[in-house]
């Protein structure tokens, strides 16, 4: 996955400036279930340097994702009150 790499080498900004393009393509949700699919299988097959690559991403997902969203102009949801009365 080219997004752990850039995120070993460039950092937070530019993987989340990669995702922002993605995910036009594929959901944010199945790229981060990826890596940590791939996290375990570098794990289990004692390849540290890659392992550390993915934990690293999914790691800082939620901070990556956040930016991604930045870039790519998609407001964060909101919410404006809460409903107390149980009513739909």
């Amino acid at each position: 996955m080219r997004l752990a790499a850039v995120m070993g080498k460039e950092g937070v900004e530019r993987t989340a400036q990669l995702l922002a393009q993605a995910q036009r393509r594929i959901s944010p949700d199945s790229i981060r279930e990826l890596g940590f699919l791939l996290f375990h299988e570098a794990e289990k097959q004692h390849h540290t340097e890659d392992a550390l690559l993915f934990n690293g991403l999914v790691t800082a997902w939620a901070d990556i994702t956040g930016k991604a969203r930045r870039f790519a102009g998609i407001p964060t949801a909101i919410q404006d009150g809460f409903n107390m009365n149980g009513e739909d």
